[in-house]
């Protein structure tokens, strides 16, 4: 095999390789997130998240992100824990749907 051809391979194999590694491993890794993201419940990050509110038994508690630091805003005005917040929320984001009783249900009626 002479220089040329051996030039030309080695041309060849950069190319496949350079095509496999900015094309089909982005691809495949875009299709693995899309596949785990439509059985989770709520698709969001958890440090995106700004302000969270719950209603419990119709009082409301609404926890604030202000400048990194978590504040409970309502009922009271109080410092909150960072750590136990971040966690509710890694929770949240990682709830998955695990089953679907009837997406398109012919009657709504409840049967009793």
């Amino acid at each position: 095999m002479n220089l040329k051809k051996l030039g030309a391979l080695a041309v060849i194999l950069i190319l496949l390789g350079l095509y496999f590694y900015f094309y089909e491993v982005p691809v495949e890794r875009e299709g693995k997130e899309a596949k785990e993201n439509a059985k989770k419940a709520i698709v969001f990050k958890p440090e995106d998240v700004e302000e969270l509110r719950l209603k419990i038994e119709g009082k409301t508690i609404l926890f604030s992100k202000d400048k990194g630091q978590w504040m409970i805003k309502e009922p009271i005005i109080a410092r909150g824990e960072n750590e136990t917040i971040g966690k509710a929320l890694n929770s949240l984001a990682k709830a998955e749907i695990e089953r679907t009783v009837n997406e398109n249900p012919a009657d709504y009626k409840r049967e009793e």
